[in-house]
């Protein structure tokens, strides 16, 4: 992990192939992020097809997590909520093209924003399930307003986010910002 972080700090273009099989194929979600955001940093074009893979990748997984009877537990939202987040703020600054937006809608926001299982959050260690979500929201919004993405993308996140204030409220501050190359 501390070698993709340092790839990305040193903008490390010849480390785009190990860096994009990482977030592709890795296992560990803290080295798939790490990878992302030296992907992030990275900013090329060539990244955008393995970004635009791990966001599908994980978020069938994140589907196939939990039936409708039984509750999410926290930490896969969270852990796939961090990941996500850090691949589409990735994605949205590798994109080329204009179905980047298409695709974080149809593999995050109606994939994962819109799932609507209860969460297994344990109050007793603070956990709780806006949190993930509101970063999740957060990036989505940023990569919107960095592919300068239609309108019509925004506005289906603000009806699947309606009734989360603070998750949409997430959401409409990270468009206010967009995506940061550098961090």
């Amino acid at each position: 992990a501390w070698a993709a972080w340092a790839c990305g700090r040193l903008r490390a273009f010849e480390a785009l192939d190990p860096l994009a099989d990482a977030v592709r194929a890795e296992v560990d979600p803290f080295l798939r992020r790490q990878a992302a955001s030296a992907l992030r940093r990275l900013g090329v074009p060539e990244a955008a097809f393995d970004l635009a893979a791990a966001i599908e990748e994980v978020s069938g997984v994140f589907a196939r997590q939990a039936t409708a009877k039984q509750p999410l537990a926290f930490d896969a939202l969270d852990t796939t909520s961090r990941l996500l987040a850090a691949l589409v703020e990735a994605y949205a600054v590798s994109s080329p093209g204009d179905e980047a937006g298409g695709g974080i809608e149809a593999h995050v926001v109606l994939a994962v924003l819109k799932d609507g299982r209860p969460v297994r959050a344990r109050p007793e260690l603070a956990e709780d399930a806006t949190a993930p979500r509101a970063r999740l929201a957060r990036a989505v919004g940023r990569a919107y307003r960095t592919l300068g993405a239609e309108k019509t993308l925004m506005d289906m996140l603000r009806v699947v986010l309606k009734k989360e204030p603070a998750v949409l409220e997430a959401a409409v501050a990270g468009y206010a910002e967009g995506v940061v190359r550098d961090d």
